[in-house]
């Protein structure tokens, strides 16, 4: 690598910035979007909600989310991106400041509308960003990174809302982001974007050039995405692979809450059921690292190796998962060697907390492999998560991306959002959570069915989107040439006009030189 080069990238360190500050931007959303959940039970006891209720705000924070996607995608790949991203992140750090003043539950579910709003802008315009400052194989790394992040985010949302809800209300996170978010918003005014197709192997030339490529989005192209085979496999698949997530991370630490850890002091309680269920959230990071980077090395080999990592990788994470679920037991706080005090303090939390982590793992060997498989589970989960987003970024042309990651987001936040609306009626339906998620499982039959079906169309859509931008390339360099040719002759013709000045006015021939010039 040459100097000014990372060691694991060819992107030069000033073509970072606006890598940075998106996934940044991504990083604050996301936490937002999960923040609420921990908080369902002092929402319900403020505003008088019945529990069958609770998750009605989230659920319309998805789905608005998911609509206005598709909006935003468009127009993404219609008009100015910085305009796109500001009008987004906007939105949502107004929703989230709503969100921290409600009054009300109808104003919560408002406000959670709001920021879903934003949301939806925050994901196509920083995934079409990103796709164009990123050379084709190294998209599944830089996006596996993204997904680790957003990992992150989402822990770091659910976390403060876990640990500073209880002691300062469960307001204050929203607040606090807000206040970060608008630092970010600000600094978006000084970040170039880069231009669209700008790492296309195909349009370097046009780079290198300083030449723009030009093509957007028709309301046309939008059949023609549905068309393409790979679009619409992935898009389908993201509706079905996202429901056993979903119904993990919204209901695994209040099913250890309620259900495995209701005997321990009700200080630590939340907080030791959001920590067993988090960790294997370390496993899906670990995932995203590895099957990424994977992702790049095997693209390099054949271009059809992303969606073959991809289908493998859900096929195996499917056992793991299940019996991660049934290693679970209740914990008995008889057995545990710990003598709690009637009321813990708010200094003592940590201190009662981490001895009740260390003996349940002591007094109950079955969490051990509870962590080891759970670990081995979302490490495969992340394969698809890992790859998803550079296969369909590498099949769409430019002008097709910011749409493209739209239609995704849109079955995925549809799949997720439904999920949630109907989540209490599937518990009454199965008897309990913990056989609601054993039965999400299924969904991902027909993902992994469509993953396979991906295989074998990538190569001809990848093939299809090179020729198209080849001509489009010879198009743009003959167009210059041919512009070139023009401003020459008119060059020319104004330095024979100039010549009859050179003596008689000095004033004319010079203006005549310097346009010439």
């Amino acid at each position: 690598m040459g100097i000014g080069r990372f060691k694991l990238t060819k992107i030069r360190i000033k073509d970072l910035a606006p890598i940075i500050l998106v996934m940044l931007l991504l990083f604050v959303s996301i936490a937002c979007a999960n923040m609420l959940i921990p908080s369902y039970a002092s929402i319900q006891l403020e505003f008088l909600v019945p529990e069958s209720l609770l998750a009605i705000p989230d659920a319309f924070f998805v789905l608005v989310s998911a609509f206005f996607a598709l909006i935003w995608g468009y127009y993404t790949d219609r008009i100015d991106r910085s305009k796109i991203i500001m009008a987004g992140a906007f939105s949502w750090t107004f929703g989230m400041m709503l969100t921290a003043f409600s009054i009300n539950y109808e104003m919560l579910i408002i406000s959670r509308m709001l920021s879903g709003a934003g949301l939806g802008c925050v994901l196509p315009v920083g995934y079409s960003i990103i796709s164009d400052s990123i050379p084709p194989d190294e998209r599944s790394g830089w996006f596996g990174t993204l997904a680790i992040l957003s990992s992150i985010s989402n822990g770091v949302g659910q976390a403060l809302s876990s640990f500073l809800g209880p002691i300062l209300t469960w307001r204050f996170p929203f607040f606090l982001l807000s206040a970060i978010s608008i630092v970010i918003v600000f600094v978006l005014f000084f970040v170039k974007i880069p231009q669209r197709g700008a790492k296309e192997e195909e349009l370097i030339e046009l780079t290198q050039m300083d030449l723009e490529y030009q093509y957007t989005i028709s309301k046309e192209d939008l059949s023609s995405i549905i068309r393409k085979k790979t679009n619409r496999y992935l898009i389908i698949q993201s509706f079905f692979s996202i429901i056993p997530g979903t119904i993990t991370i919204f209901f695994l630490t209040s099913m250890l809450n309620i259900y495995y850890f209701y005997q321990l002091p009700i200080e630590i309680r939340l907080q030791t059921a959001t920590i067993f269920a988090g960790l294997l959230g370390v496993g899906y990071i670990l995932g995203n690292s590895i099957l990424s980077y994977l992702g790049d090395i095997l693209y390099r080999k054949n271009k059809k190796n992303r969606t073959r990592l991809a289908a493998g990788c859900l096929i195996m994470s499917i056992p793991f998962f299940v019996l991660t679920l049934l290693l679970i037991t209740p914990v008995q706080i008889t057995d545990l060697d710990i003598s709690y005090p009637a009321t813990i303090t708010t200094p003592d939390i940590a201190k009662y907390m981490f001895l009740t982590i260390g003996e349940i793992f002591t007094k109950y060997p079955n969490y051990i492999f509870y962590l080891v498989f759970g670990l081995i589970g979302t490490i495969f989960s992340a394969g698809p998560v890992a790859n998803r987003n550079a296969v369909i970024i590498d099949v769409s042309l430019p002008e097709h991306r910011g749409t493209s990651v739209s239609f995704l987001n849109l079955s995925e936040q549809v799949g997720k959002g439904l999920t949630l609306l109907i989540s209490y009626f599937l518990i009454s339906l199965l008897g309990s959570i913990f056989n609601m998620m054993l039965f999400s499982t299924i969904f991902w039959i027909p993902a992994i069915i469509l993953w396979i079906l991906a295989t074998r169309s990538v190569g001809k859509d990848l093939d299809a989107k090179s020729m198209i931008l080849s001509e489009r390339k010879q198009v743009s360099l003959l167009d210059y040439i041919f512009e070139l040719e023009i401003q020459m002759d008119r060059a020319i013709q104004k330095v024979q006009d100039a010549r009859y000045y050179i003596l008689s006015r000095q004033d004319k021939f010079k203006t005549l030189l310097a346009d010439a010039i």
